[in-house]
């Protein structure tokens, strides 16, 4: 295998490790307690407009974590498998450009 798939697998197989991390953890009956905790600290419910356009800007960067952490969630990280067996048998020409897109 060249250079460029090595790479391709490698932030692949990274970026599968992460989701399974963040699966593992907000699984579990503590992630669970955490997550929730986290979406009423950070008005995940409620509305992030302010009269203070700064105000809503940091709100919404607040609700942006969490909206990355249920983005991640339900992510299914098989996949990632199934993208690394198609780069390993040359069945995806676009490995690089995935690869990049998924950090």
């Amino acid at each position: 295998m060249n250079e460029e798939k090595d790479q391709a697998i490698d932030v692949i197989t990274r970026r599968r490790e992460v989701v399974s991390a963040y699966q593992r953890m907000f699984d579990s009956p503590e992630g669970q307690i955490v997550l929730h905790d986290m979406m009423k600290a950070f008005n995940f419910f409620g509305t992030s407009a302010s009269q203070d356009p700064y105000e809503t800007h940091f709100n919404e960067g607040q609700r942006s974590v969490i909206l990355t952490i249920l983005g991640v969630l339900k992510t299914d990280s098989e996949k990632y498998a199934k993208h690394i067996q198609n780069i390993k048998e040359n069945q995806d020409v676009n490995y690089f450009n995935y690869a990049e897109n998924t950090k």
